[in-house]
């Protein structure tokens, strides 16, 4: 559980701080580009890497891909415009990837572990 928790506190820190940082830190300038960078970028990868963390346990990680899309979805609220549906096409895809890449690591480990058994 504890794991789970500092996964969760990750998952807050990118899915809120990058955005935050973004309009806080970034100039005017740069802040289209960064935020690119996020959605196109940074946010997608981050997902991919929550679905094989919670691929390799999934009976106590099954849920972490629903609040990495959750999470996403307050902090672009938060950042950008609450209530905007506009970034719900981010949030089911990234949702979609994260969902694809714990579903493949489900696969990967049972026929990893299957095969370190038959030898």
């Amino acid at each position: 559980m504890k794991n789970n928790i500092w996964a969760i506190l990750a998952m807050i820190l990118v899915m809120f701080g990058l955005p935050g940082g973004t309009v806080v830190f970034a100039p005017h300038d740069a802040g289209m580009a960064i935020a690119f960078i996020l959605f196109f970028g940074l946010n997608p990868a981050e997902s991919m890497f929550v679905g094989i963390y919670a691929g390799m346990d999934i009976r106590h990680r099954w849920y972490l891909p629903l609040v990495n899309a959750a999470l996403f979805l307050l902090g672009v609220w938060t950042v950008f415009d609450w209530g905007n549906p506009d970034f719900y096409g981010f949030t089911i895809a990234y949702l979609a990837v994260a969902l694809v890449a714990m579903l493949t690591t489900v696969v990967v480990v049972r026929n990893v572990r299957k095969e370190l058994n038959n030898t």
